[in-house]
Formats: C-alpha cells, sequence, structure tokens
C-alpha cells in the first residue's frame, strides 16, 4: 500500500489496524494470535510520516468471542508507541458501547458515532444520549463521523446536536461500493448531510480540515498559515434541492449544494471533470 501511495498525486495516510490481516477477512480480532506488538511497533517504526494512527474495530462480526480484549491490547500498544493516535470503529454489541468509551482517554478517536444501531450513542427507549457517551466527550475523546455504509443516522445526529453534542471531526468511510451505490458518495455529500442537520458552514469546514490535522498531529496541514502547505479543496456553495439519505435509508432534503471544484496540491491545480 505505501508504494502504490508514493505513486498517488494527492497527500495520502495510513491508521494501521492492530490485526497483521487488517479487514480482509471482516472479523480480524476473533483470533487474538493475529494482533501482534513488535509486527506493529516495527511498520510504525519504518513509515513515520505515513502512518499517523492505530484503528481497532470493537463490534461483535470483529471481535468474535474476544470482547473488550482487543481493545485493551490496542490500548497498551498505543502506549508503547508514544501515545500515537487510537481511532475505535463503534458498532454491534458484545462489547458494550460503555465498555469502549470507559477504555477511552483524552485525544483518542471514535468512529462511526451517530450510527443507529441500538448499542450505538442514543438511549432508544428514551431518545436520550447515553452517560457513557457524554463523560467520554466531556474528557476529550474526539468523536468522528465515519459515515459508511452502515454509520450514520440522521436522527441520531440532530438529536446529539439538540442536546449540545456535536462531532469532532467529519469523515465518509468511502470504498468502491458506497462510493458508487451510496449512501456516501463523496465527502461533499455528506458535509451537506451536517448542513441538513444544523450544522453551520464554518463547523463544518473546520471539521474536514484543522479538525483531522489535529487529531493525527499533521503539523502542516488543516490551515491557510506560514509554513503550513498550501493544498486546497476548492468548492462552490449553490442554492439548489437534493434529497439526501442516511445509512438507514432515512432521507432529509438538502437546498444548499456543495460542489467541489478543484484540488490544489503542491502547486498543481487538479480540476473536477
Amino acid at each position: 500500500f505505501y508504494q502504490l501511495v508514493k505513486q498517488a498525486q494527492t497527500n495520502v495516510y495510513a491508521m494501521i489496524n492492530i490485526s497483521k490481516n487488517g479487514i480482509i477477512a471482516q472479523s480480524e480480532l476473533a483470533d487474538l494470535t493475529k494482533v501482534q506488538c513488535v509486527l506493529v511497533k516495527q511498520a510504525i517504526e519504518k513509515y513515520p510520516d505515513f502512518i499517523v494512527g492505530m484503528k481497532a474495530r470493537i463490534s461483535k462480526t470483529v471481535v468474535g468471542q474476544n470482547g473488550i480484549k482487543p481493545l485493551h491490547l490496542a490500548k497498551e500498544m498505543q502506549r508503547e508507541n508514544n501515545g500515537i493516535p487510537l481511532m475505535v470503529h463503534i458498532g454491534s454489541e458484545p462489547p458494550e458501547l460503555s465498555e469502549v468509551l470507559n477504555l477511552m482517554e483524552k485525544g483518542d478517536i471514535v468512529t462511526h458515532c451517530f450510527h443507529g444501531k441500538t448499542n450505538g450513542i442514543l438511549h432508544q427507549e428514551t431518545d436520550t444520549m447515553k452517560d457513557c457517551a457524554w463523560k467520554a466527550y466531556r474528557r476529550g475523546v474526539y468523536f468522528d463521523i465515519g459515515h459508511g455504509t452502515d454509520s450514520f443516522n440522521f436522527h441520531v445526529a440532530e438529536t446529539a446536536k439538540k442536546e449540545g453534542m456535536t462531532s469532532t471531526s467529519i469523515s465518509t468511510d468511502i470504498y468502491h461500493r458506497n462510493r458508487k451505490n451510496g449512501p456516501v458518495y463523496d465527502l461533499a455529500t455528506t458535509m451537506e448531510k451536517l448542513l441538513a442537520v444544523g450544522y453551520s458552514l464554518p463547523q463544518i469546514l473546520h471539521q474536514v480540515t484543522s479538525a483531522p490535522a489535529k487529531q493525527f498531529h499533521l503539523q502542516t496541514k488543516g490551515g491557510l498559515k506560514e509554513g503550513f502547505d498550501g493544498d486546497l479543496t476548492i468548492f462552490d456553495i449553490v442554492d439548489g434541492e437534493k434529497e439526501l439519505t442516511d445509512s438507514n435509508g432515512q432521507t432529509r432534503m438538502s437546498r444548499k449544494l456543495i460542489q467541489p471544484l478543484a484540488a490544489i496540491v503542491g502547486g498543481i491545480v487538479h480540476e473536477c471533470k
């Protein structure tokens, strides 16, 4: 992957999955012999400007019978690697969301924060936020959108915002299927969905630029300042109507459309076609 990335014209970074098999089998943490701390440390040391974090997917289909054990291992590896950023995927239980969030510390990143599953941040019986979510949020755990095929729900995002909880960063969790067939399509569409939830454009721009740069310690990214890389994505904001669909089939109507026009990388302009 690193060799392929070196040929890309855009900036590409990676988080290293704590399982040496990655997500090829989709149950990569069901066999803990595949979590090899020495190999992870060697990879991080070999590619310090490429690997910006570690990733642990902590949900039922991934961990199998191992429950919360893989996250304990991830936290140990994080400490052994100078506190490298750790992103944790949340989904169906077990383990329970409270078990996961209670292990996460300030600066850790929880992704798929607004998914609509029962093991999410919303009490579905009372339609209120869970205490474990508030405790993590208030102690400085970053909440990342990670839209994906199954992991963004309009109602959860709207309820969280009404109670005063907004995401920290906006990401797509994009891959071929949800790019081509939806519901993700692209970053601009994901940004439009947060506009529809009630986020302001300045909030959204912060969450796709300086916020992720801060999370992953990218010292020259995320802002227009002296000494920073002058890489830009140019968008146009136009009036119009567009039906937006979340991961659970709920829809909202967007009145503002975010249209990407070009990217500027290393002084070279790449126009959108």
